[in-house]
């Protein structure tokens, strides 16, 4: 059993109050469970209860043991000075608040209701791919429709958090911001961290000064990658060298070391190589692109500005010195589609919460249900059990539920899971 459990049984009332007593045997009666706490602080607000002839009224804090109280320090926390029960699922002691008063405690795992408790350890020990899996057919389409809406939301809310603490970071520079989060998903996934770290290293007000010059911006580019160090293969990247050594000295820069990035079971379009290829060209075709984002009415309006297309040199290369058959490293529109959900539209949901403009939030969300879903494991693994994605509107929701709810085995706290833990089994 966890502590969320046993929080989710008080939140909820499901378990035997009847003829309740404290672990020192005095009578108590619940009159109200309090309102669930989701910040610091005790677990349950506004509850009440009746002690023998006295009425109490404060909160309520949720523990496995009685000992846990102390583990947690509770007993030096003033903020718990207004707890008026304790409630445990065993009881192996007292509890003592900061000031001194032994909390009265009800041990309450032996009156949980069987049922319940049943569904839970069925739900947590079954092995499958979501502990609800078995029996997820069981669950009314319209529920899980508007569970997956809130985890959207919930998905957006989580990337707008990060954003808002990168723009303090960068002095509240959006356009900063917005280049150094492009730059992370520009690595799409494998290379995101060397890309992250190339962004930071390398600030887009220098590239800015450049951005007219496509061999510039190649040569800051790769040069701060770390792949133009030791003897150049070819002509273009003893160039490229030489024109990254003075601009290096010019603006006081210190690449990566090339090891960060790989190349180990990519596909030769998806080498960084060439991803840094193409991220020059971004870079050079820039103008002004957080203004274009916050203004295009339309998705496809953006859409001319992502497919771009490696420098000619690219052509013919996936690596320095080493020639291959003539091929254009666009990139794809699927890459491009990727780059529109986990940038522009975090982006553009951030600034309208900042800003207060409600419209650029609902543009947002739009322009997700526009876009095709997202053809990856989990969402695979969702379609597989019978919950499909049309739009990645849909696809970010099962994302979110899956990597926040079911692989933490957090049902408690999902609607999906609170449905399937108060039912019965369907014979």
């Amino acid at each position: 059993m966890t502590e969320a459990f046993l929080q989710y049984v008080w939140r909820f009332g499901l378990f035997d109050n009847r003829q309740l007593t404290t672990s020192a045997g005095r009578t108590i009666e619940i009159i109200a469970l309090g309102d669930l706490n989701t910040d610091a602080g005790p677990d349950f607000f506004n509850a009440q209860i009746r002690l023998g002839e006295t009425h109490w009224v404060g909160n309520i804090e949720i523990h496995l043991k009685s000992s846990d109280w102390a583990k947690h320090r509770h007993h030096q926390d003033s903020a718990y000075n207004n707890v008026i029960l304790h409630v445990v699922e065993t009881s192996d002691g007292e509890a003592k608040t900061e000031n001194g008063r032994t909390l009265p405690e009800v041990a309450i795992g032996q009156r949980i209701r069987k049922d319940v408790l049943s569904n839970y350890r069925n739900m947590l020990e079954n092995g499958q791919w979501v502990a609800c899996q078995p029996r997820l057919q069981e669950v009314e389409p319209l529920l899980v429709n508007t569970w997956v809406t809130r985890m959207v939301i919930e998905r957006l809310q989580r990337k707008s958090a990060i954003i808002e603490r990168l723009l303090d970071r960068n002095q509240q520079d959006w356009a900063e911001a917005f280049y150094q989060i492009l730059a992370r998903n520009f690595g799409f996934k494998t290379n995101a961290e060397p890309f992250e770290q190339l962004a930071r290293s390398l600030p887009f007000k220098y590239l800015a000064r450049h951005r007219d010059d496509p061999f510039q911006l190649e040569a800051l580019i790769f040069g701060q990658a770390g792949m133009l160090s030791g003897a150049p293969k070819d002509d273009y990247q003893r160039q490229l060298q030489g024109e990254y050594h003075y601009l290096q000295h010019k603006y006081d820069l210190r690449p990566l070391e090339v090891r960060q990035w790989k190349f180990a079971r990519l596909r030769p379009s998806n080498f960084p190589s060439v991803r840094l290829a193409q991220f020059a060209q971004l870079i050079h075709l820039w103008d002004a692109m957080f203004s274009k984002v916050l203004e295009a009415p339309r998705l496809s309006d953006l859409e001319t500005i992502f497919q771009i297309k490696a420098g000619a040199y690219w052509d013919t290369h996936y690596h320095f010195g080493r020639t291959s058959r003539k091929q254009v490293k666009r990139i794809g529109k699927m890459s491009v589609h990727n780059l529109f959900i986990n940038t522009v539209v975090p982006f553009l949901f951030t600034y309208g919460r900042h800003r207060g403009k409600p419209s650029l939030e609902e543009r947002a969300l739009a322009w997700l249900e526009l876009l095709p879903s997202e053809n990856n494991t989990i969402v695979r693994g969702w379609q597989d059990i019978g919950v499909g994605a049309r739009s990645a509107f849909r696809s970010q929701g099962l994302l979110e539920l899956k990597s926040n709810y079911c692989n933490r085995k957090n049902c408690v706290n999902c609607s999906i899971g609170n449905r399937l833990l108060k039912s019965p089994h369907d014979r």
